[in-house]
């Protein structure tokens, strides 16, 4: 005879008062972040915006100013006086002092129209509608290195995400600078020569 067919088996029964779970909540996503799509800033560059300011050439260009009063001055004549001073104990000369108060006048000067010319840029290029440009707080570093490199390399690396633009002012303030260096290693050498023979001429006394 055909075997019986197997009993079917009913599911297991629900215990009574077993707790139901409930499924896995949804997280949300991760929020975007700042600079990519959705998170609140604009991703692509502003090539409309022109990044080229009257202050930024003016800051450019400073270094020669400040480098040209060097050349205007008659220093063999400083020299010769000042070195005979001291040799006589006279102390300063009157020359020597002026020069002394002179060169700290200019050096102050010149550092507050850096940070001036830097803010007044750095104000420029946010009424055009650069986002967070470099800020003009940078340009301090006058103080310390003499010159305003620092905030035109941050202002150039910015103005690059933002804008694709303003690299001009970098490569102009390179060359300017290196035309300072080289201007004053002959001013450096150019004194030199003044003193050498200054020297020698002492030596020949028995100074």
């Amino acid at each position: 005879m055909p075997p019986a067919s197997a009993p079917a088996y009913s599911s297991a029964p629900a215990y009574p008062g077993a707790p139901a779970y409930p499924s896995a909540p949804a997280y949300p996503s991760a929020p975007a972040a700042p600079g990519s799509p959705g998170a609140g800033y604009e991703t692509a560059p502003r090539r409309d915006i022109k990044t080229s300011t009257a202050w930024v050439w003016v800051l450019v260009f400073l270094p020669l100013v400040s480098v040209l009063p060097l050349f205007l001055f008659d220093w063999a004549t400083f020299i010769q006086e000042a070195f005979y001073a001291q040799l006589y104990g006279a102390g300063s000369s009157t020359a020597e002092t002026v020069v002394s108060a002179v060169a700290t006048l200019v050096s102050v000067v010149y550092y507050a129209v850096t940070v001036l010319f830097a803010f007044l840029d750095w104000r420029q290029l946010r009424a055009r509608g650069v986002d967070r440009p470099f800020h003009w707080a940078w340009s301090f570093f006058v103080v310390v290195i003499g010159t305003g490199l620092v905030y035109l390399i941050g202002r150039t690396v910015v103005l690059r995400k933002r804008t694709r633009s303003g690299l001009a002012p970098l490569f102009a303030a390179i060359a300017v600078n290196v035309v300072v260096f080289i201007a004053v290693v002959a001013w450096v050498i150019y004194l030199l020569s003044q003193i050498i023979p200054l020297i020698e001429q002492l030596q020949y006394y028995g100074y």
